[in-house]
């Protein structure tokens, strides 16, 4: 039985094969399995484990290669979400890390599965994430899908989900992470307030919010064990 069989039977749903070469460049390793019991990327999802400094370390090999620079946003912009996390992860560890602040926001604007990990990353390396961050959520977080997408084309790339569930998930991963600057935190409050984005948090099924918070302990641990400094930038 291989290791795409046992976990497509773990997760009981599909699962997509690791995005070829060609695609990935320098950070191929980080899609791969090798001796970790599952895919590379897939340790990175909740960034748990022992198997994630693996990656992490994966990661910071490939940020060594001349052409990193140029796939992290090619990384970003594939439907995937798989690709995101890797990519999340080597905006964190990269010397020049706020450069990728624009496809970073394009990916969470289209609705990224992995939201809440990439507004994570962005408030660790975008200069302007709080400005950002209040932009998006006054206007509740409209999706935006890249021209020419179809419908089908997208759902079964970033998983099934209505744009709206997105839009929530958004928003309750920007609101929580806002939360981390005291200047924010009476605006975050009459925001919270508002009955459309009430609504809008109440259809957050996935709880976006916990989910950032989580995973920002988790990888600060992560990069802690490691010897690497976190966070390397702050909003």
């Amino acid at each position: 039985m291989t290791i795409w069989t046992t976990l497509k039977r773990f997760l009981g749903r599909k699962v997509s094969t690791p995005p070829i070469d060609d695609a990935t460049g320098p950070f191929a390793s980080a899609f791969e399995g090798g001796e970790l019991k599952v895919p590379g990327y897939l340790t990175l999802l909740h960034a748990d484990g022992s198997d994630c400094q693996v990656v992490i370390r994966r990661v910071q090999t490939a940020l060594k290669a001349p052409q990193a620079s140029e796939v992290i946003p090619q990384l970003l912009s594939d439907r995937n979400w798989r690709p995101h996390l890797v990519a999340a992860v080597a905006i964190l560890l990269a010397d020049d890390s706020a450069r990728f602040a624009h496809v970073l926001w394009s990916a969470v604007d289209a609705g990224s599965w992995v939201a809440p990990q990439l507004v994570v990353t962005l408030r660790f390396t975008d200069p302007d994430f709080v400005e950002g961050a209040k932009s998006r959520i006054e206007q509740r977080c409209p999706i935006f899908n890249p021209v020419g997408e179809q419908e089908i084309e997208r759902n079964s790339a970033a998983e099934p989900d209505a744009s709206p569930y997105r839009s929530a998930k958004n928003l309750a991963a920007l609101i929580q992470v806002l939360r981390d600057f005291e200047g924010t935190r009476a605006w975050v409050q009459q925001q919270i307030e508002d009955p459309e984005v009430k609504r809008l948090l109440e259809a957050d099924v996935d709880q976006a919010g916990l989910i950032a918070s989580r995973w920002a302990d988790a990888l600060r641990h992560q990069f802690t064990g490691l010897g690497v400094e976190f966070p390397r930038r702050t909003a």
